[in-house]
């Protein structure tokens, strides 16, 4: 058996005809006929009832074209992956950020000549950790309070990880135009109290959790309305709605353009360090090195224009 006869007999139920999958494999409906008859003679079983208007598979039919579809969606996913490792390939994964969906937009525009292939996703930190020690990802990219770094720490022993910290943050609060806060400079921890969230969805290291693990004292919590893994999905209901958001800060006109307003958090500056969380002992790809270095320019390019601010 091989993967000729499977996708002669699969084209032929999915046709219910000898001559129209002939037709679709540019080949003679004789030849087409004698290939699934070897393929009968070797399953020791009749796939086809022949009629004068086609084919219909029989019942043991039924189960052998189960199993050819699956074996067939096999071969050609493994035909792709081998094609994609012919190129060169960059697979990163990070918890969600509009800040790195922009930076990887921006090193796909300008560095990207043909010859390579990416994988980006968003997920929650545990899921960073899990791929990048995996090897489903090379870089992973979070954000994480001070005060959970040491329960981050264990994690990345147990999964033999390194975090390379690349940038602490504030923990800022986001609107809209018809939020009430809008065209506010800052706000207190109390004014929190009553607002309405749009917020990630969550993790142990979730954005919601670290008013609490940042001030333990801290009484408002906030009160999320939406949760969403779509980075459109936040914008839009930011822009159209009085829903906040509780997230990081570190490019700052990336929010501006969409004409969402950015409020300090009083009292949480500096609050989240973002780095990159890598394999021990698994040398990076040039392509990877190369991504770093430009997360790394455009971090020390915002930090430089702040300064000039």
């Amino acid at each position: 058996m091989d993967f000729r006869q499977l996708d002669y007999f699969v084209t032929a139920a999915e046709r219910q005809s000898l001559s129209a999958a002939a037709e679709l494999l540019y080949t003679s409906q004789p030849h087409v006929s004698s290939v699934i008859r070897s393929l009968e003679q070797e399953l020791g079983t009749k796939l086809f009832d022949r009629t004068h208007y086609g084919v219909r598979l029989t019942e043991q039919g039924r189960r052998v074209y189960d199993y050819a579809v699956r074996a067939l969606t096999e071969q050609r996913l493994m035909a792709d992956a081998a094609a994609q490792r012919a190129k060169e390939s960059l697979s990163i994964i990070t918890t969600p950020s509009s800040n790195m969906a922009a930076l990887f937009t921006d090193y796909y525009q300008i560095h990207d000549c043909g010859n390579c292939h990416y994988r980006y996703y968003e997920g929650g930190v545990e899921t960073v950790l899990s791929r990048v020690s995996s090897g489903e990802a090379e870089l992973g990219f979070v954000f994480i309070a001070e005060r959970q770094q040491p329960a981050l720490r264990r994690l990345l022993e147990q999964h033999r990880l390194r975090f390379d910290s690349l940038l602490n943050t504030d923990l800022v609060l986001y609107v809209g135009e018809n939020s009430p806060l809008h065209g506010r400079q800052s706000v207190s921890l109390d004014e929190l109290r009553g607002l309405r969230f749009v917020q990630n969805e969550d993790d142990f290291f979730s954005i919601s959790d670290l008013l609490s693990v940042s001030h333990p004292s801290a009484s408002v919590m906030p009160i999320c309305v939406v949760r969403t893994n779509s980075d459109y999905t936040m914008m839009q209901l930011l822009k159209t709605t009085d829903l906040c958001n509780l997230s990081s800060y570190w490019l700052k006109d990336r929010y501006t353009r969409l004409g969402v307003q950015r409020l300090t958090l009083e009292g949480f500056g500096d609050g989240i360090r973002f780095g990159c969380i890598t394999a021990q002992g698994r040398p990076l790809s040039h392509t990877a090195e190369h991504f770093l270095t430009h997360v790394r320019l455009a971090i020390a390019g915002e930090q430089n224009t702040s300064k000039e601010i």
